[in-house]
């Protein structure tokens, strides 16, 4: 890891002072995100590469939240590369922060967050299924098992980003339909289950009919199609997700060495 000498008391004043007079912005998604996208947005974004961040103490009193929801922003922005920890001396803007440049697990939130966009989602309906041939392979279960498809728009700014049919076990929703207004990732873990690792296969597409019209495009724009297997810490798959992305909106950069 880079040895990097943190910025001098009087820069990292002059940061925080910047941040005077700020409000934590109004929406639905917890605070921790919102607060993760304006530190996102409003500051990582243009700062210069090792520029503090002012300290938890001092965001806790700007925008009026828990220490606990300042350290869950913070680490949200740490997963996607956007900064990085000094033991005992805080938090600093990292190297190239404007995408995310390898492969990982992280959230639709986390991801546009890390592209600098304020995410939202609408959660369009469930179904109560029963898997098909094709999906009981996918989670290694028996045709006819109960599945719960979710359907779902995700915005980003406001407009629609992505088209996802996610499809879970019912078990792991104690066979009950679930909660609208509630992210599924939280009714997951207060089940016992959490998506620990994924396969996912990246295509292009042309849009149809019902995806072109839920992301406001033409119809056969071209688009990017994700097929996602997701799985349990003990390796036990749950859920199988395609997600459909504008693709004059969202991309895919990576750093490849030999």
């Amino acid at each position: 890891m880079t040895s990097v000498n943190p910025p001098k008391s009087a820069e990292s004043s002059s940061v925080s002072r910047s941040f005077s007079g700020a409000r934590l912005p109004e929406g639905s998604s917890p605070k921790y995100h919102r607060l993760a996208s304006f530190l996102s947005t409003s500051f990582v974004k243009d700062a210069p590469a090792h520029t503090p961040l002012p300290t938890e103490r001092e965001l806790q009193e700007y925008f009026g939240v828990s220490r606990d929801t300042v350290r869950r922003a913070i680490s949200s922005l740490q997963r996607q590369g956007l900064v990085y920890n000094v033991q005992g001396s805080g938090s600093y803007v990292a190297e190239e922060n404007r995408r995310i440049k390898e492969p990982h697990l992280v959230s639709y939130t986390d991801d546009m967050v890390a592209r600098g966009f304020t995410p939202s989602t609408i959660t369009m309906g469930f179904k109560h299924l029963e898997a098909n041939n094709s999906l009981a392979n996918l989670l290694g279960v028996t045709a006819g098992t109960p599945i719960i498809e979710a359907v779902r728009l995700r915005r980003a700014n406001g407009d629609p980003m992505c088209f996802e049919k996610a499809r879970f076990l019912s078990e792991v929703f104690k066979n009950s339909t679930p909660e609208l207004n509630v992210p599924l990732e939280r009714q997951l873990a207060q089940n016992g289950y959490r998506i620990e690792r994924v396969k996912e296969k990246v295509s292009a597409v042309s849009l149809d009919y019902e995806e072109s019209a839920a992301l406001s495009v033409p119809l056969h724009t071209a688009g990017l199609r994700i097929d996602r297997i997701g799985y349990t810490n003990r390796g036990k798959p749950i859920e199988s997700t395609v997600a459909v992305y504008r693709a004059d909106r969202y991309d895919f950069e990576f750093d490849l060495y030999r």
